[in-house]
């Protein structure tokens, strides 16, 4: 399994300020994203370069708003040359379909 760097982070952020009483603390979040991704997957990360490139393309591909942080995780995942994204917002991800990816809601 790969995990896109942004998601890991993303995921902390959102455990960590889940309203009461579901927020994690922040020494647990971490422990659960260590246990679950951080120590037993590779990590996928963007250059500059990468990012650049997204960026540019994302008007031609109508990228807008928080998809953009999205197709950041779909550009981690070609660069891995993963063949399945799983994810639950599967409609920021359905353009992907065309690079290659199988787009999967677990």
């Amino acid at each position: 399994m790969i995990a896109a760097a942004p998601a890991l982070v993303e995921a902390y952020a959102v455990l960590t300020r889940l309203p009461s009483p579901y927020r994690l603390s922040p020494p647990d979040a971490l422990a659960l994203l260590e246990s679950n991704f951080i120590s037993t997957t590779k990590i996928a990360v963007l250059d500059g370069k990468s990012y650049r490139t997204l960026l540019r393309q994302a008007p031609a591909d109508g990228i807008v708003g928080g998809q953009t942080y999205d197709a950041v995780i779909a550009s981690c995942a070609l660069q891995a040359k993963v063949a399945t994204l799983l994810t639950f917002n599967e409609q920021h991800f359905a353009s992907f379909r065309a690079k290659g990816i199988e787009v999967v809601v677990p």
